[in-house]
This record gives structure tokens, C-alpha cells and sequence, in this order.
């Protein structure tokens, strides 16, 4: 008796080892496979790259994938969180991933007209819907360039269409990951519309020495471990502010550049 407790003992050990094993690759893994179709004048990519964030180098990965010449490919990724993707041939296409995700693409070459199936195929689908509806660039375009003050005036206003935009998206979609995505999104949609009016513009300098101009890139909302997947605008204020604070700590200070980052990174607060 005791002996058959022992055999059976031992069994639920592989049996739980063989669920910890598989729950770790569910947990640090995702794939994607898929069909890309020639159009027009473009052909067939040999091979897709893949980008993914690594948080740890603060730069992102580079994985290459294969392309058959019938337009097929698979790969799997190490994916250990939910984030955003991008995968280019000579076109390309951004998608939100999870752990255990296992999503299929059919796009012809140039990324125009892409479909999603499989696990997180959903999610990408209406990832896709929320960009091609959303308002924003829309309101944003002008036949002249706007003031810097007249600018921060169309952003605010702007802002309020973009929140009911949002508030009726996410009314129909509750997976977490869109949620997260949608309203960093949101979080810091003027600031980094400001940011890119500052860069761009030819009004840009004018711009940040405007103090109006630019007190919400010194309010900024409190930053979430959610908004790490979203590498649009929380990952440009992001890049903003590290410029910032370099340049401000190799002016001020004799300490190494990763010390007087990390000096002004701990100085903020609520962040």
C-alpha cells in the first residue's frame, strides 16, 4: 500500500513539473505565423524583422523571420508581458501581444489589408478598428501652421472628442490589454502631440520657450506599469524626457550620465 502511494506520489510530481514547465512557457512565449500575398509592384519580403522593447536595455530586440517564397511564415517570440510589437518587411504593421498568444496574419505586401485570426487575433483586430476610426490626426490637420498657443487650444479641444471616442471604444471591448493600451493612449495624448509639434514645427523653438506651452510636460499624469506596452505616446514623452534630463545632468553635475539620470528620475514625484 504504501509503496503504491509512493509510485503514485512520484507521478503527480512529473505530472505538476510538466504544468510548471508549461505554464512558464505560456508565460515568457507567444507565436505568430502567417500568409503574405504580392501586390502590385511589391514583392514577396524574404524575411520579416520583428521589434520588440527590451526594458532591460532600454532599446529593442531584433528578430528575424524567414519568409517562404508562397509567402508563408511562423515564429516564436520571447514574450513575458503584454506589449506592442512591430513587424516590417519592406512594409509593416504594429500589433499588441500577450504570453501564450498564438496569432495568424494574412496581409498582402504592404500591409494595407491585414487580417488577424487565432489567440490575441481579436485583440488586433480591434486594435486595428480603434486606429482607423480614431479621430485624432484628423482634427490635427490644418492648411496653415497654427501658433503655438492656438495649437495647445485645438489639442484641448480635441482632447474632450478623443475621451468620448475612447469612452464608446472600450464601452465594446474589455480585454485588459486594449484597455491599457487605449488609455495611455489618452494619459498623454497632449503632451506628446506637443512634443511632436515642438520637434516638427517650424514655430518648435518658439514653442518651448513658451511656459503655457509647455507646463504639461511638467504635470505630467502619473505613469502606470500598464502603459509599458504602448510604445507611442507614453514612449515619446519617455525619450523626451531622458534627452532632457542627459543634457541637463552632463551640464549640472560631474556624476556619471546613468547616476544623474537616475538622480532626476527619483526626484519625481508620484512617478
Amino acid at each position: 500500500m504504501k509503496k503504491s502511494l509512493f509510485i503514485v506520489l512520484i507521478i503527480a510530481s512529473f505530472l505538476a513539473c510538466g504544468d510548471k514547465q508549461d505554464n512558464e512557457s505560456i508565460r515568457k512565449e507567444a507565436q505568430i505565423s502567417g500568409k503574405i500575398t504580392a501586390v502590385d509592384s511589391i514583392d514577396i519580403p524574404e524575411k520579416l524583422v520583428t521589434y520588440l522593447y527590451n526594458e532591460t536595455k532600454a532599446d529593442y530586440d531584433q528578430i528575424e523571420i524567414e519568409v517562404g517564397k508562397d509567402g508563408a511564415f511562423t515564429s516564436t517570440l520571447p514574450v513575458d508581458r503584454s506589449m506592442s510589437i512591430s513587424i516590417y518587411g519592406d512594409y509593416g504593421v504594429q500589433l499588441l501581444i500577450s504570453p501564450g498568444d498564438s496569432i495568424h496574419i494574412a496581409t498582402d505586401a504592404r500591409f494595407e489589408k491585414v487580417a488577424y485570426d487565432g489567440k490575441g487575433g481579436d485583440v488586433n483586430t480591434a486594435l486595428t478598428a480603434y486606429k482607423d476610426n480614431n479621430p485624432t490626426e484628423k482634427l490635427l490637420e490644418s492648411e496653415e501652421v497654427l501658433s503655438p498657443q492656438d495649437y495647445a487650444l485645438l489639442l484641448d479641444s480635441i482632447s474632450i472628442e478623443v475621451q468620448s471616442y475612447n469612452k464608446d471604444f472600450l464601452a465594446n471591448h474589455d480585454q485588459q490589454v486594449l484597455q491599457d493600451y487605449v488609455m495611455s493612449e489618452e494619459a498623454f495624448l497632449i503632451p506628446a502631440k506637443k512634443l511632436a509639434y515642438a520637434l516638427y514645427s517650424p514655430q518648435g523653438a518658439v514653442a518651448l520657450n513658451d511656459s503655457t506651452f509647455t507646463n504639461s510636460f511638467n504635470n505630467l499624469p502619473e505613469y502606470k506599469k500598464e502603459y509599458d506596452l504602448n510604445t507611442n505616446n507614453p514612449a515619446m514623452i519617455a525619450n523626451y524626457l531622458g534627452y532632457v534630463w542627459e543634457v541637463d545632468a552632463l551640464e549640472n553635475t560631474t556624476d556619471s550620465r546613468e547616476k544623474a539620470f537616475m538622480n532626476c528620475l527619483m526626484s519625481l514625484e508620484n512617478n
